[in-house]
Parts: C-alpha cells; structure tokens; sequence
C-alpha cells in the first residue's frame, strides 16, 4: 500500500470538523481536506475516526453508544455515517453525509419488535458501491452511494425477513474492500451481497421500490454474470406488468448495459444513465427521511 488515509474530527465548540490526513511511503503527510459536519459530539478536542471501540465495554452501554464511520470507494464516493446516542428503542435515527454530492439524508425507521432486548447499537459495512445499515432481528438497509438522489434505488427491508435473519449479532468492523473484522474472534471476513437472495426478493416483494433496489443491485453484483440475467430476463418475461411506478423492460435495458462497462470504463454516469426513473415521489414503508443540503469539502492541496 503505497498511501494511507486519517480521519479524525475536530470537536470545535460550535461545529464539529472532519479532517482528512494523507500519509505517503516516503514519510511525509499532509493535510488533503476538512469539511464541518452537523453531528454531536460531546467535550471539544479531536475524535479518531474509524478505529473501532473497546467491545470489552459492558454491551448494555455499548448499544447506546454513537456510531460514526468514513466510508470510500474506487469510484470517488466518500460517506460519513452518524448514529447518535440512543435513548430509545422505539425508533432509529441516523445520517449519511454524502460528501461527493453535497448533501445529507437522515433515515428515521421504527422497531416493530420494541419488547426484544437490544445488545448493540447498528452496524455500517462498506460495500463498495453499498453501505450496509443494519441491526440484526430489526431491519437491514442497503444505501445506494453512487446514486443516493433516489430513495428507491436503496433498499429497506424490515421486519421478519430472511436477508435479516442471516445477520451476524456479533459485533463487527468495516474495513476497506469490503472485508469485515469479527470483534468477538478476531475472524477476518470479505462481506458479499447474495445474488439469489437478492433474485428471490425481486420476485417475491410486492413493493415498486423493493423490485427496484433489488433489480440494481443484482445486476451490480452479477457483473457479466450471463446466467443471472438470463434468470433475470426470464422472470420479466412472466411477469411484464408486475411494476406500476416503472417500465421494467426499460429499466433492465439501461441498468444492464450500465453495469455491463461499469467496471472497464471511469466516469461512466458522464456516458450512460444507470435508471429510466429520474423522479420518485412514493413513500417508502416504515421510513421517514430528510435531505439537507452541506458543505462541499475545502480541498488543501
């Protein structure tokens, strides 16, 4: 590795600002860029970022914790994920700043199962082109990064749902390219998403916004997977009316040929649009979200 990045917050007493540090093979560093973030944290100092925390902590306390990650990707995607301190389990709150686009969503999703004991707070995978959002037995949200304009090409899935109950409750750390530290054993995992459960979700879910989410996000794990398509292809053929809010032929059209180059060709989304869809006004079920606009980074180099 021939460079190394660090994160940190600096905890001003008005603002909180994350600053970005750049290390080099030959020993010399610098300060690559610092951008404020609306999120609180407590004392003024600075916070290191992306370090983990103490998981011999007493897990009681540890749920109710703040969470917040630096996510990045080869595409030039970088997130910042917050989850405040909770004092409720009623409901979940937490952020994404999507940094690269200038603006922040606020996802807020209520527990149906408020009676079970919660042991840790949510957890954040880089996925790449993903962030996982999840807290194992309650839901399990897949972020679209790239194109987070619209809300439909995430996925949100709660509730008594397979895809959920394959959750590890071990606590775990996101680590780059997608590889997953298991706290508990200290087990190192490269995180996938599962084509076919993703598949059996696009053809069972009787949601709009679910077939879209899992149509995209098959087909981005599926790259040149000819047999996944087919079996995609197949199942449009079935069921030509199965969406209301979309054109299915039309989206799996422009979506599979924007994943086809994806991985060969940069700046894609310059060339090729990655949905038909360019509005979404529908809600999605269980969710409530809120877009601010942010400050773009103040590059120093």
């Amino acid at each position: 590795m021939s460079e190394q990045r660090l994160y940190y917050i600096d905890l001003k007493k008005s603002r909180s600002i994350l600053k970005c540090i750049q290390f080099y093979a030959d020993e010399s560093y610098n300060l690559m860029f610092e951008v404020p973030l609306d999120v609180s944290l407590s004392n003024s100092g600075f916070k290191l970022v992306n370090f983990g925390c103490d998981y011999h902590q007493d897990r009681e306390k540890l749920s109710k914790h703040l969470t917040l990650c630096v996510f990045t990707n080869r595409t030039g995607s970088l997130c910042v994920c917050y989850s405040p301190k909770c004092a409720s389990w009623e409901q979940i709150t937490y952020s994404v700043f999507y940094i690269h686009k200038g603006h922040s969503k606020t996802f807020t999703t209520s527990l149906e199962n408020v009676g079970s004991h919660v042991t840790k707070g949510i957890t954040f995978l880089n996925l790449d082109y993903y962030v996982a959002v999840y807290l194992p037995g309650h839901f399990f949200h897949l972020l679209n990064v790239q194109h987070p304009d619209l809300i439909c090409h995430s996925l949100f899935l709660t509730g008594n749902n397979e895809m959920i109950d394959m959750l590890p409750h071990c606590p775990l750390q996101s680590l780059s390219g997608s590889l997953v530290l298991d706290c508990c054993s200290g087990k190192l995992y490269r995180a996938l998403l599962s084509q076919s459960s993703l598949l059996q979700l696009l053809q069972n879910t009787r949601l709009d916004c679910e077939k879209m989410a899992a149509l995209h996000c098959a087909l981005y794990c599926g790259q040149g997977t000819r047999f996944l398509e087919g079996q995609i292809i197949q199942w449009i053929s079935e069921n030509v009316s199965a969406c209301h809010s979309f054109d299915l032929i039309q989206e799996f059209i422009i979506a599979s040929s924007y994943w086809s180059v994806y991985s060969e060709t940069s700046n894609m989304d310059k060339l090729l649009p990655h949905s038909s869809v360019l509005t979404w006004n529908t809600e999605i079920p269980g969710i409530t979200l809120v877009t601010e606009d942010i400050a773009l980074p103040f590059m120093k180099v």
